[in-house]
């Protein structure tokens, strides 16, 4: 009698058992399915959601010293840098669009009449090693018969029109990315005292009770990030501008353009920034000139490759090699927003693997000053 008892309530259990996992599996794929279409819903919206979240992660330090200035209006503060950031990018579009579009004028108007659109090499090519005499044969030719060079390499140039025209579209998709992204930061920094706490609590479902500490080495890391390769690029292509405008470079602020992009992306503004200085050393006819804009060019060429280290690990109890290997990784995985949440996701993991070993999760206090 017994066993028909343990039975029966072994087969009711069985029941329950199978009932509260249909159940719990029911649930569970609502909540993902929800979760799925929340993600979808915004989908077009995420990347410039992440921007807004890193340039206000970014001026928060800005923000703060502003609002105290205003009398601790944080609303006023975060307007003013809002406006201000739009003002920014719209002039530097207008104008790098405006010496673009000036500098096709110029040059379709002198195609169309039929002068010379390259200067003529200098003798001085023909003594250069190995390149010297191909080199100087193929540029005097461009400048006595263009048609021909253009219909020799027709192919290539219809690929990089091509190229061109897709790099254009995407700058024009960029742009408005940035623009929404701004205004994103703006509310952020408007509540930023509710987004810090969010970000805090947010954490801390996730980890634990070093939630504000994780909370506030991801901060630290996006501003080092931020300073560390945004900022030096922009920097070092002010300062390439600079002198390349000094010494009447053509199309001065397209190099100066190329050299702010190849810094962001980790190639290094060095190539363009040399490149030009061995064009100015051969077509400037002072030498005194040209050996010093070949020094300044050396300086700014190579000053990314000294300040980046320095600014990147600021503030951070972490190896800088940990943080740039996470912003380069992260760059190849997923374009330039790898480069912050790369180095976020390194560090917190190396963190989490030195804590393993260490045995225990001994993070330091968020600094308020800091931020």
């Amino acid at each position: 009698m017994s066993t028909q008892i343990s039975n029966d309530e072994k087969q009711e259990n069985q029941k329950i058992f199978i009932v509260n996992s249909i159940e719990a599996t029911v649930r569970i794929g609502l909540v993902v399915l929800v979760i799925y279409l929340c993600l979808d819903i915004i989908r077009p919206f995420f990347v410039p959601i992440l921007w807004g979240l890193i340039i206000a992660t970014s001026l928060y330090p800005i923000q703060k010293w502003l609002t105290a200035k205003l009398g601790n209006r944080d609303r006023i503060s975060a307007f003013l840098i809002t406006f201000t950031g739009l003002g920014l990018l719209i002039s530097i579009s207008i104008g790098f669009s405006s010496a673009l579009i000036l500098n096709l004028k110029v040059f379709s108007k002198k195609f169309t009449l039929g002068e010379n659109i390259i200067p003529a090499p200098p003798e001085s090519i023909q003594d250069w090693p190995l390149i010297g005499d191909p080199l100087y044969t193929f540029w005097l030719r461009a400048t006595q018969d263009i048609d021909a060079v253009l219909i020799q390499f027709a192919p290539q140039l219809a690929k990089f029109g091509e190229s061109l025209l897709a790099s254009v579209g995407a700058m024009g998709v960029g742009f408005f990315q940035f623009v929404v992204a701004i205004i994103i930061s703006g509310v952020v920094l408007a509540n930023a005292e509710i987004s810090k706490d969010f970000s805090v609590r947010l954490m801390t479902r996730l980890v634990g009770d070093n939630g504000p500490a994780y909370a506030d080495i991801s901060g630290k890391i996006v501003s080092g990030v931020t300073q560390g390769i945004l900022g030096v690029s922009l920097l070092q292509s002010s300062l390439a501008l600079a002198g390349f405008v000094m010494m009447d470079v053509p199309a001065a602020a397209v190099w100066a353009l190329l050299c702010l992009i190849l810094g962001v992306v980790q190639i290094g503004a060095a190539p363009v920034i040399f490149g030009v200085a061995i064009y100015v050393f051969v077509t400037n006819d002072s030498t005194l000139t040209s050996v010093l804009f070949m020094a300044w060019s050396l300086v700014v060429g190579v000053m990314d490759n000294i300040l980046k280290p320095l600014v990147m690990g600021r503030g951070i109890n972490v190896p800088t090699v940990v943080i740039f290997l996470g912003a380069i990784g992260g760059f190849v995985t997923s374009g330039i927003i790898g480069l912050f949440t790369g180095a976020v996701i390194l560090v917190i993991g190396y963190t989490l693997f030195q804590a393993w070993l260490a045995d225990s999760l001994d993070l330091p206090a968020p600094d308020d000053s800091t931020e």
